[in-house]
Formats: C-alpha cells, structure tokens, sequence
C-alpha cells in the first residue's frame, strides 16, 4: 500500500483510502472508480478494552458481509483477502471465494452482541 495504491508483486491492483483516526478502509476498482471493499474496525463501544474489537469487511457488489475477532493494520487486511482468493492481481473479485471467506471465518459479531 502506497500513495493511495495497494499493490501485489509491484502491480497496482486498487485504489484506497482511509482514516486511520475513523477506524475505516475502502478499496476501489482502479478502471471504474467505484467502491467495492469497505474495511472498519469496530471496538463495540468500549474504546479502552480491547478484547472484543472486531474488523467488519463489506464486500459493496456482492452485498456481503464478513465480521472477524479482532484488528491489525491495513496492509494485513488486504494479505489476508489476497491470501483467501479474494481478488487476484488484476483486480477482479471473486464471488465464489467471498463467499467461502464468509462460511469459513464469520462470526456474525454484531447480531451476537446487540443489546435490547
């Protein structure tokens, strides 16, 4: 990840940004501009503690998402889709291995801990 670029192997494979103060990350399509990863870090609203911080990765095209225990830094984040065939180096996702990274790793944190 560089100057607004995540690269694979040298090639420019997204454009991004984040805030690193907001907790958030979103990944574009480098041809068409358009969003198709949003990565947050969620702290369940207990900023000190840190044993139930969770990442939500949003995959925007796919309606799909996929909540994992705890966080890391950004360029974790995208070892890991990249690791899991998420997207490959030209820049494609893949629908089929969202959803696998969906069954395998979800811990559908936010239903698990809403407060009635």
């Amino acid at each position: 990840m560089k100057k607004g670029k995540i690269l694979v192997d040298d090639i420019e494979v997204f454009n991004y940004d984040s805030s690193k103060s907001e907790g958030w990350l979103s990944i574009y399509n480098i041809e068409s501009g358009d969003e198709v990863i949003f990565i947050k870090e969620a702290d369940n609203g207990t900023y000190t503690y840190q044993d139930d911080d969770y990442t939500i990765y949003k995959f925007l095209e796919q309606d799909v998402i996929v909540e994992i225990s705890g966080y890391s830094v950004w360029k974790s984040y995208i070892k890991f889709l990249f690791k899991n065939k998420v997207f490959d180096t030209d820049g494609k996702l893949n629908d089929s291995n969202i959803e696998t990274l969906k069954t395998k790793f979800d811990e559908n944190i936010t239903e698990r801990t809403i407060k009635n």
